[in-house]
């Protein structure tokens, strides 16, 4: 299982039988994480992609992702981090909502469940 969220800046993802969904997401340069502020440019060169995860864990295999759609043009930014909300579905049947909170010190989000819904919800 694998799906796309915050304007493709998010992934959430699953193996078969997983019990831990992750989220990767970009993490920022070193030097930008130590003071907050972006790099002056050195070099042409963009610096490379690191990517970072969170686990989302759950009590039964992760059945479902879905990423809630991004916002239409001019109603918000869809990469910010309140934007970005994760619908996930175990074999418990239980779905549960995480949305990505932002890190402060310009690290990068990372994922808090924020509801259990339906029927049964946190008997399992």
């Amino acid at each position: 299982l694998a799906g796309c969220g915050g304007a493709a800046a998010l992934l959430a993802s699953a193996g078969d039988g997983d019990r831990l969904a992750k989220v990767w997401h970009p993490e920022p340069p070193d030097d930008q994480a130590a003071t907050g502020r972006l790099p002056r440019r050195r070099a042409a060169a963009p610096p490379p992609l690191r990517l970072g995860f969170s686990y989302l864990c759950h009590p039964a295999p992760v059945a479902s992702l879905e990423w809630r759609p991004a916002p239409a043009a001019g109603a918000g930014d869809p990469s910010s981090p309140e934007t970005s909300v994760l619908l996930s579905l175990c074999r418990d049947g239980t779905p549960r909502l995480w949305m990505m909170a932002a890190a402060g010190g310009g690290g990068a989000p990372r994922p808090c469940l924020c509801a259990v819904l339906g029927e049964g919800a946190g008997t399992a």
